[in-house]
C-alpha cells in the first residue's frame, strides 16, 4: 500500500472515529434530559420568586418641546449696526450665548436648583429612606434603620442625610433626561416604587424648571433696564441715545415675554401620567433567563462527565 493511501485511510479512521463521539455525546445528552430540564425548571422558579419578592418601580415621564423665542437675531442686529459706537462708549452688546434650552437642562443636573427643590417639597425621606410601596393603602414603605415615619425623626447611625447625599441619589436612581438634538424635543422622567409620587414630582419638577428660568431673566432684565436708563441720562450723543433706546426696547420685550408666556422654557407635549404598570423588574425576561442559564449549566455539567468517563475508560 501506497504512503498517500495510507495516509487517507488514517484520515477516514479519525474521521468516522470524531462522528462515533459525536453521536455518543448526542446519545448521553439525551439519556440525561430530564436532568437538564430538570435543572432549568428550578432556576427558572427561583428567578420567578427573586423576581417576585423585588419591589416594582414606576417610571412618569413627560416629552417636552421647546418654547423659546428668537432674541438673538434682534441682538446682533443691533451689535452689526451700533456695535461700535457701544463700545466707544463702555457698553458690551450681549452675545447670543447658551440657549435657554441648554440652560434649563444644564440647570436640572445641577446641585443648586435640585437641592432646592428637594428641600421646598420636602422629598428627602421619600428619595433617601423608601424601599416599597403599599399598593392597597396606597402609602410608601420607609426603612425603619433609616427613617421612622411617625415621629418624623432620621434613626440611621449617622442622622439625617446631607442634601449632597439626596441629590446623588435623586439623581443617579431617579431622574433620567434624553435630549433629542436633532428635533430639540426632550424627554424627562422620573422613576420611583410609587407611581403617584412619580407623577407629581414631574409635574412639578418640569414647573418648577420653568418658573426659575422665567425668574432669572426677568431678574436680568430689570437689571439691564435699571443700568441703561442711568446711561441714558449721561449722554447726550443721538446716535448713542439710539443705541441705549434700542437696548431697552428688546429688554422690556423680553421681560413682558417672561412675564406672560406659558411654559417660559418648555411646553408639554405629552404630560406626566401615573404609570398602570412599573418599568422595572422585567419578570419575564429574568425566568427566561434563569431557564435558558438553568440548561448551560446542565449541559456544560453533562459534558464535563461525559468527558471524564471517556478518559477513564480509555
Amino acid at each position: 500500500m501506497s504512503e498517500n493511501s495510507k495516509k487517507s485511510s488514517a484520515f477516514n479512521y479519525d474521521k468516522t472515529e470524531d462522528q462515533i463521539n459525536l453521536v455518543e455525546m448526542l446519545l448521553y445528552f439525551w439519556k440525561h434530559k430530564l436532568l437538564a430540564i430538570s435543572v432549568a425548571l428550578t432556576l427558572a422558579i427561583v428567578g420567578a420568586v427573586v423576581s417576585k419578592l423585588l419591589p416594582d418601580i414606576y417610571e412618569s415621564s413627560a416629552l417636552l418641546a421647546p418654547n423659546e423665542t428668537d432674541n438673538n437675531s434682534g441682538m446682533a442686529a443691533i451689535g452689526n449696526q451700533f456695535g461700535g459706537l457701544a463700545s466707544l462708549a463702555g457698553i458690551a452688546l450681549p452675545n447670543a450665548g447658551a440657549s435657554k434650552v441648554t440652560l434649563a437642562l444644564e440647570l436640572l443636573k445641577s446641585r443648586v436648583f435640585i437641592s432646592e427643590f428637594i428641600r421646598k417639597y420636602h422629598l428627602e425621606a421619600d428619595i433617601y429612606a423608601t424601599e416599597s410601596w403599599d399598593k392597597e393603602k396606597g402609602e410608601l414603605i420607609y426603612d425603619k434603620s433609616i427613617f421612622d415615619v411617625e415621629s418624623g425623626a432620621w434613626t440611621r447611625e449617622k442622622g439625617e442625610p446631607t442634601i449632597l447625599e439626596v441629590y446623588d441619589i435623586f439623581l443617579e436612581d431617579h431622574l433620567v433626561i434624553s435630549a433629542n438634538e436633532k428635533s430639540n424635543f426632550v424627554n424627562i422622567s422620573v422613576r420611583h416604587f410609587s407611581p403617584h409620587w412619580a407623577q407629581e414630582v414631574l409635574t412639578n419638577l418640569v414647573s418648577e424648571l420653568n418658573e426659575k428660568i422665567r425668574a432669572m431673566d426677568i431678574k436680568s432684565s430689570a437689571k439691564s433696564i435699571s443700568y441703561l436708563e442711568d446711561r441714558l441720562k449721561e449722554t447726550q450723543v443721538d446716535d448713542m441715545r439710539k443705541v441705549l433706546f434700542r437696548l431697552m426696547e428688546r429688554e422690556f420685550q423680553k421681560k413682558m415675554l417672561a412675564e406672560v408666556k406659558d411654559g417660559y422654557v418648555f411646553y408639554t407635549v405629552d404630560p406626566p401620567v401615573v404609570p398602570e404598570y412599573p418599568r422595572w423588574p422585567k419578570r419575564i425576561l429574568i425566568v427566561l433567563i434563569s431557564f435558558i442559564a438553568g440548561l448551560v449549566i446542565s449541559f456544560t455539567g453533562i459534558t464535563l462527565v461525559y468527558s471524564f468517563r471517556r478518559e477513564f475508560k480509555s
